[in-house]
């Protein structure tokens, strides 16, 4: 029996509302384990089936990550409250793109009643992305798991980010699959399965990232030269509060003072974000 008979057979004895409460009860106590371990990131690693590093490197998966994205992993030391927050939001953001792009691909896909070539085109570009954002995902799973002392405004955004890694798991193994089958993509109905699948991952990931940002940060003091972080625009960074003794990396230095206005004698915050205590947020 696979996996996937073991479900339907469930949801036949138990009904769909029973089986999802079980689940829902089981991805809670995962979660709180983690959260008494002293080894969170070690426990996320092996649950994703990933190596335990924050290196950025892929899991094995059909296909490789797309050399369109990046994002350059923290250097060791960047460990104050504010670089660790700024880090994720840049990672939920990137993950947000990855998805979305390739629901958007899938979408346009399924309007143009397109060819067996470009349809595997499509596919193979969506796994691609998804196996990018899967190894992301896992990271942003690390590094908010691994903050269970800190008080996220009382959001459960450590269960969001598992569930988001866990989804782009599925969504890619399952594209993947259609890959690896021959023609198993040109299946009746499996691209308009796909965008579906791809339409409720992205909005996930949107959540995730959406909550990230509501976060209030204080980076004032805060040394982030060793952020790493290589994106486009300045959208993950909206309300971070900041000092004249804040050191950030030199690329982004000019436009973060170009795009913030001062709250306070001496304290900014980058544009566009809501007004809160500069001083909310304390550093580790």
């Amino acid at each position: 029996m696979t996996t996937q008979d073991g479900f339907e057979q469930a949801r036949a004895e138990y009904g769909d509302e029973e089986l999802d409460a079980v689940l829902s009860a089981a991805n809670a106590d995962i979660l709180r384990h983690l959260q008494k371990s002293s080894d969170s990131m070690r426990l996320l690693a092996t649950l994703f089936g990933v190596a335990d590093s924050m290196d950025g490197e892929s899991p094995e998966a059909v296909g490789g990550r797309d050399p369109n994205h990046s994002l350059v992993l923290p250097k060791p030391g960047t460990d104050s409250l504010a670089g660790r927050l700024i880090h994720a939001r840049a990672t939920a953001s990137l993950i947000f793109e990855l998805v979305n792009f390739s629901h958007q691909d899938v979408a346009l896909m399924v309007r143009s009643s397109s060819g067996a070539e470009f349809t595997r085109l499509i596919v193979s570009e969506a796994v691609d992305k998804l196996n990018s954002a899967y190894d992301y995902a896992v990271h942003l799973a690390k590094n908010v798991n691994s903050m269970w002392e800190i008080d996220l405004d009382g959001s459960d955004i450590g269960y969001h980010t598992i569930e988001t890694a866990k989804r782009i798991e599925s969504v890619r193994s399952m594209a993947g699959k259609s890959l690896l089958d021959g023609d198993g993509y040109r299946a009746d109905g499996f691209i308009q399965i796909l965008g579906i699948e791809l339409g409720l991952l992205s909005r996930q990931a949107d959540h995730t990232r959406r909550t990230l940002e509501r976060i209030p940060i204080d980076a004032s003091g805060a040394d982030l030269t060793g952020l790493g972080v290589q994106r486009p625009g300045l959208d993950w960074l909206i309300g971070v509060v900041w000092d004249q003794a804040t050191h950030w990396p030199i690329i982004l230095l000019e436009r973060v003072a170009d795009n913030s206005d001062e709250i306070q004698p001496g304290i900014y915050r980058i544009r566009g974000g809501a007004a809160h205590d500069p001083h909310i947020m304390a550093t580790l």
